[in-house]
C-alpha cells in the first residue's frame, strides 16, 4: 500500500516531474519578469517625475521670491564693505577698533608671575 500512495495515480505526473517542470518554467519566465519589473519601475518613476515637476517648479519659484530680498541685502552689505574704509566696516559690524598703534603681546619675564608681562617696546 505504501508504494501505491507514493506513486501518483495513472495519468498524473510524479512530484519530481512537477518540481522539474516548475523550475524550467521559472527559469524560462525569469528574464521576462525582470524586464517587466524594470519597465514598471521606469514607468512609475516617469509618472512621479511628471507629477512632481510642477510642484518642484512652484517651490523653486517661492524659494526664489523669499530669498530675493535677502540676496539683495547681502549684496548691498558686501558692496558697502568693499567700498567703505575698514574703520566704518568694524563699527557697522559692532566691533570697535582701538585708537593708536596695534597692541603687541608682551613676553614673560623670568621669575615673575605669569600675568606680569614686559611693557610694549614703545613705552
Amino acid at each position: 500500500m505504501n508504494q501505491q500512495q507514493a506513486e501518483p495515480p495513472p495519468g498524473q505526473p510524479s512530484p519530481a516531474f512537477d518540481q522539474a517542470l516548475q523550475e524550467q518554467i521559472t527559469q524560462a519566465i525569469q528574464p521576462a519578469l525582470e524586464r517587466v519589473k524594470q519597465d514598471v519601475v521606469q514607468a512609475v518613476q516617469q509618472h512621479m517625475d511628471r507629477m512632481l515637476e510642477p510642484v518642484l517648479q512652484q517651490l523653486q519659484q517661492q524659494l526664489d521670491e523669499v530669498l530675493q530680498p535677502v540676496r539683495q541685502q547681502l549684496q548691498q552689505q558686501l558692496e558697502q564693505q568693499l567700498i567703505a574704509p575698514p574703520e566704518q566696516t568694524a563699527q557697522r559690524s559692532g566691533r570697535q577698533r582701538s585708537e593708536g598703534p596695534p597692541k603687541e603681546h608682551g613676553r614673560r619675564r623670568r621669575g615673575l608671575p605669569g600675568w606680569v608681562t614686559t611693557p610694549p617696546p614703545d613705552a
